[in-house]
């Protein structure tokens, strides 16, 4: 019974292995098709990075640029104030020469006792005049020249915001196709292991078979040289037949090799959580502010990253000004808390729970309560 149903599952297994044959070439082929999913990875990889890069050399040439813009506002506001205090310097001493002034004036002039000093006072008054004058058409040409130069720096910045949502989608788009790939990757791996386990169970079976069938003849033979050296007549002496060797057992089937274990991640609730409710703190007290973009000035006007900013500097951490370097500079964790930075491509935002965040979106919006976004978390507490 035994031997049958030994020989019922090596039916089994056999069948199975004529079902699905793998070779060589099919491991081969998978390992071929693997490599080249990783070179697109890798590729796609390094696109992304210097994507990256370029958002987070944009994302400091913003800030700049937006300081920029607010000194030219600035200075235009200054200019003006000059300009109108000008103007109203000039027509104070026309009407004081011409209207206050009066008769009297005139005939100072004209009673001055000669003609050199009646044309001195005249022109006395003509320099004046054309002194005011001068003056104001300056004061106008510096207004015009800030108003000028303020149009194409707020020019330049729309430029700068388009090509950052540009740089942003094209970044949301290779990380899509890095983990479409990734997943491609991680599916022909597990192809290549099945092949392998099934190449060795097929080896492992031809070796079966062939120690069977070795056992077989072995015990042929045997029973042949006894049959050989047995007496025809006898003569009532028994003679000792050698035992048939013991048949070699079947070599064991090989065992699947294990699945490399995930990498740790770092699943701690964090250090300061004082700190962390400080910073939760602090974004709730924006709601509301709108988005500017550059912007730092609580309760005025905020981005992204000046809202993660301003809320760790309450909590009195201090924190790199853009995105891109506050994913570089804090500690990644995969089990979010409230106070952590929820980061993607181009954006941050504060974490509060629940699968929120509170975040300054964008131009035209204010901060505040959404949906978790996040491609990693990031961790300064």
């Amino acid at each position: 019974m035994k031997k049958f149903s030994r020989m019922l599952m090596a039916s089994i297994v056999a069948g199975s292995l004529i079902a699905a044959p793998v070779y060589a070439s099919d491991i081969d082929a998978i390992e071929t098709q693997k490599k080249e999913a990783e070179n697109a990875v890798n590729s796609l990889q390094k696109e992304l990075e210097t994507a990256l890069g370029q958002i987070s050399q944009l994302e400091t040439d913003m800030v700049v640029k937006a300081d920029e813009i607010a000194q030219a506002n600035i200075d235009l506001e200054a200019a003006q104030v000059k300009e109108a205090e000008q103007y109203e310097a000039m027509k104070y001493r026309i009407r004081y020469m011409y209207e206050d002034g009066g008769v009297a004036a005139i005939e100072k002039i004209f009673t001055s006792g000669s003609i050199s000093e009646m044309l001195n006072q005249a022109e006395y008054i003509q320099k004046i005049h054309s002194y005011d004058r001068k003056m104001l058409d300056e004061y106008v040409q510096t207004k015009n020249d800030i108003a000028n130069l303020k149009a194409q720096l707020e020019q330049e910045q729309k430029n700068m915001q388009e090509l950052d949502a540009q740089l942003t989608a094209k970044s949301d788009q290779l990380s899509q196709t890095i983990s479409s790939k990734q997943a491609e990757v991680a599916n022909l791996d597990e192809q290549l292991q099945a092949a392998i386990i099934a190449e060795e169970q097929r080896k492992a079976e031809e070796a079966r078979k062939a120690a069977e069938e070795a056992a077989k003849q072995q015990q042929a033979q045997s029973q042949q040289d006894q049959q050989t050296n047995t007496p025809s007549g006898g003569n009532g002496t028994n003679i000792e037949t050698p035992s048939a060797p013991s048949q070699p057992s079947a070599p064991s089937q090989p065992q699947a090799p294990s699945a490399p274990s995930a990498p740790e991640t770092d699943n701690n609730s964090g250090g300061n959580t004082s700190a962390a409710q400080t910073i939760v703190n602090a974004a709730y007290s924006q709601l509301g502010v709108p988005y500017v973009w550059g912007g730092t000035t609580p309760g005025v006007g905020l981005d992204c990253s000046g809202l993660t900013s301003y809320c760790h500097r309450v909590a009195g951490i201090s924190i790199p000004r853009t995105s891109s370097e506050q994913l570089a500079g804090g500690r990644r964790v995969s089990n979010p808390q409230p106070g952590d930075i929820c980061w993607t491509p181009g954006h941050v935002a504060i974490y509060i729970g629940n699968g929120q965040m509170i975040e300054a979106p964008d131009i035209g919006q204010v901060v505040k309560i959404s949906r978790v976004r996040a491609s990693v978390y990031v961790r300064y507490w």
